[in-house]
């Protein structure tokens, strides 16, 4: 049987603490991370009475903040994204939705690797769902 000295016990006790640590942190880091969301996006919003709907977005990160924006058929316009851990949500305003009629659209969803899903709210015009998917090559 091996007898433990006060500071061999110390100093074994300290790399059980270090060897938890090299475990742990790299795993939560990984839980908390947020999603790589910089790049090229294939969107399809779709609504129950109409076609879907779709836009090819770019989203960049600058500082801590991911900015972007979506082509739409009326043109292209700013993309305002949140992003908590791998909950996303955009939104943009939808230019000439009906001839002469611009719409609110806020799109809330969940990142998952290289696909966002989610809802969609047109305003006034009721809902739907939405995926977005990495283009690609992009990053």
């Amino acid at each position: 049987m091996v007898r433990l000295t006060p500071r061999l016990r110390h100093a074994l006790r300290g790399f059980a603490i270090a060897a938890a640590l090299c475990v742990a942190l790299p795993l939560l880091a990984q839980q908390n991370s947020a999603p790589a969301l910089t790049g090229s996006w294939h969107f399809v919003m779709t609504h129950p009475q109409e076609a879907p709907i779709e836009a090819n977005a770019t989203l960049d990160l600058q500082g801590d903040k991911v900015t972007g924006s979506i082509d739409l058929p009326a043109g292209r316009t700013p993309l305002t994204v949140v992003l908590k851990g791998n909950d996303v949500q955009m939104s943009f305003v939808f230019a000439e939705f009906e001839p002469g009629l611009e719409i609110p659209v806020a799109l809330a969803g969940r990142a998952e690797g290289g696909t966002i899903k989610g809802t969609v709210d047109y305003g006034p015009f009721g809902g739907g769902n939405w995926t977005a998917t990495r283009v690609t090559g992009s990053r």
